[in-house]
């Protein structure tokens, strides 16, 4: 009510020592902790990277050693990959990376991706497709390569198909002149046949390379 002066009645104070209700913020203000330091948010998990690797979930009962032999590689390899895991206190759902086996590569070589690599440079340096690259590599991200991963590089032609059916896997320890001479035909010839080769390209473990047929000549 308005007294009769028209004047407005001024607000009633509360009694002298009660509590004066707190004021509430307008809706949608954002509430600050005192001193006006602002409310820590929380941050999802950052999503382990295990590019040319394959990432393996912790069950209960796994250790580091057991996971190592499993996958057939060492100890070292899978701590070097897991750099920022306790291997004292591995968890039930934890996430890992397995690196690539060598044993798992049987008929190519492991390749450990170096800084300025990228998808295009391996495969021209290697003159193979991300096809063959991918059939060996489980869960290979072309577009995610980190450096210090390791590829397994499958064996390739230097044709993409050999003019014979006759071809031969680079072993360790083998060279042009070994090869040349366990198949009885020259340095040259086999040179001549694999015209995309160098000759240390002959000494490349897993490299896959033309012969020509036997008793047939090249020219």
């Amino acid at each position: 009510m308005m007294p009769p002066s028209g004047r407005p009645v001024p607000p009633t104070m509360p009694p002298s020592g009660a509590p004066v209700p707190p004021m509430m913020p307008p809706s949608g203000t954002q509430l600050q902790p005192p001193g006006g330091m602002p409310i820590p948010q929380t941050m999802p998990p950052a999503e382990l990277e295990c590019s040319g690797q394959m990432r393996y979930t912790i069950k209960h009962g796994d250790t580091l050693y057991n996971l190592a032999k499993r996958h057939d590689i060492t100890l070292f390899e899978l701590l070097s990959a897991n750099r920022n895991v306790n291997p004292y206190n591995l968890q039930a759902g934890q996430v890992i990376c397995i690196p690539v086996s060598t044993a798992r590569c049987p008929y190519g070589k492991i390749y450990t991706v170096a800084a300025g690599d990228t998808l295009a440079t391996i495969l021209a340096r290697f003159r193979i497709s991300l096809a063959n690259l991918k059939e060996v590599n489980e869960n290979f991200d072309p577009y995610n390569i980190k450096v210090g991963a390791r590829l397994c590089i499958p064996a390739f032609m230097a044709f993409d198909t050999c003019p014979t059916e006759r071809t031969y896997v680079v072993q360790a320890g083998d060279n042009l002149t070994r090869i040349s001479e366990g198949f009885m035909i020259t340095a040259s010839d086999l040179l001549i046949f694999n015209p995309n080769m160098r000759p240390e390209d002959f000494g490349e473990v897993g490299m896959k390379i033309c012969l020509p047929l036997e008793g047939v000549p090249l020219r």
